[in-house]
């Protein structure tokens, strides 16, 4: 169980923070929450997750040690390249429900590698694959940056700089 003050990752939040646990009804009966908020929003946006929910919906982020070995098992990780944009598609879509670290980071790094292809040849990249690169960057350079230390911007460069794909 989480302590209020413990940093915690949510699937779709990122890096939050554990505000408070307590007792809310939301429904039929009263339940246990955890209280969380995006150590990225700073609206004050507030996210309630069951603290018992028969789901695992938070869980500690990476330490920095543990980013560095996820880095270092990029260029072994399995991700092939598809030609064909659907087949594409799909393949990096499960990537990103049921990927390893090591997968999603491959690729964002091919999906980099495309798009200055694109972009060298005066072309777009397309929209699907924006929007999986979008995507893979979110779930990962937040919480790179958290154990790294950095910003986002320079999350990019580090990770860039640290694998060979």
């Amino acid at each position: 169980m989480f302590q209020a003050g413990d940093t915690v990752v949510h699937p779709f939040a990122g890096v939050c923070r554990v505000l408070d646990i307590r007792n809310e009804r939301f429904g039929d009966r009263p339940q246990l929450y955890y209280v969380i908020a995006s150590t990225q929003d700073k609206g004050g946006n507030r996210i309630y997750v069951p603290v018992d929910c028969g789901k695992i919906l938070l869980r500690r982020p990476l330490s920095k040690r543990e980013v560095q070995t996820v880095l270092q098992n990029v260029s072994a990780s399995e991700v092939r390249w598809p030609e064909n944009e659907k087949e594409r598609a799909e393949q990096f879509s499960l990537l990103l429900r049921k990927g390893t670290y090591a997968q999603l980071v491959k690729m964002i790094a091919l999906l980099h590698q495309w798009k200055d292809a694109r972009r060298a040849a005066g072309k777009k990249m397309p929209a699907g694959d924006e929007r999986l690169l979008q995507e893979a960057q979110q779930m990962i350079h937040r919480e790179f940056a958290y154990a790294l230390g950095l910003d986002e911007a320079q999350t990019i460069r580090y990770i860039m700089n640290h694998i060979a794909v």
